[in-house]
């Protein structure tokens, strides 16, 4: 598994939110921003079922929607942003005020995205 966005945001301040349709990238996050002390997590998290609704068409596309609704809404408002190449993150970011201060792209590296045109130039399927 390649943590390279989790070391990212580690070495970021305030509060992490991740959202993810790998349960092991769930469990990690959890380990990597938790405290040891009688400080609040780091990390932000919307509980439900963990699924990816365009590949998990059965019960769980129906049951993990709710949590992916949810997750869309809170990456919104995220002032820091990390996202894939894909429309459920890009989407997402487009909502918010200033969409593109402090954007990045996981794209075989972190890309400091500061426009459209930044974001366009990778294409999906290179990333």
């Amino acid at each position: 598994m390649n943590i390279t966005v989790l070391k990212f945001l580690e070495s970021r301040p305030g509060r992490i939110f991740i959202s993810t349709d790998s349960g092991e990238v769930q469990q990690l996050a959890r380990k990597i921003f938790s405290t040891n002390d009688n400080q609040p997590s780091r990390l932000i998290e919307i509980n439900g079922t963990i699924a990816h609704i365009d590949r998990d068409w059965n019960y769980l596309a129906c049951e993990s929607l709710e949590k992916t609704i949810l997750d869309f809404h809170a990456l919104s408002y995220c002032h820091l942003a990390v996202i894939s190449k894909s429309s459920f993150g890009h989407l997402a970011i487009i909502r918010r005020i200033y969409p593109y201060q402090e954007l990045y792209l996981y794209c075989d590296g972190i890309k400091k995205i500061n426009n459209q045109d930044d974001y366009n130039q990778y294409k999906y399927s290179t990333c």
